[in-house]
C-alpha cells in the first residue's frame, strides 16, 4: 500500500485597487503576506496584521478604504469604505 503526501497549494497573489490606493497580497495555507501597498495622491497607507490575516487601510480627505485579507480554505477578503 502506498500513501501520497497531501498536494501542496501554490500561493495565490491578489491585488485590490481602491479609491485610496492599491494593495496586493500573497495568500497560502501558511498565511498572508503583503506584496505592496501604494497610496493614491492625498492618501496615507497603513498595513497591520489582523487576526490570522492582514489589513491595508488608505486614509485621506476622501475617506477611509480598507481591505481585510485572510486564508480560510482559500483566499478571503472584505473591503470596507468609510466616507464620513
Amino acid at each position: 500500500m502506498t500513501s501520497s503526501a497531501p498536494a501542496s497549494v501554490a500561493p495565490i497573489d491578489q491585488t485590490f485597487p481602491m479609491v485610496g490606493g492599491t494593495a496586493a497580497f500573497r495568500f497560502s495555507p501558511e498565511g498572508v503576506t503583503l506584496l505592496y501597498a501604494v497610496p493614491n495622491p492625498g492618501y496615507q497607507a497603513e498595513v497591520e496584521p489582523e487576526g490570522t490575516g492582514m489589513k491595508a487601510e488608505f486614509e485621506g480627505a476622501g475617506g477611509k478604504y480598507r481591505v481585510d485579507v485572510w486564508w480560510a480554505d482559500g483566499p478571503q477578503h472584505e473591503i470596507r469604505v468609510d466616507n464620513d
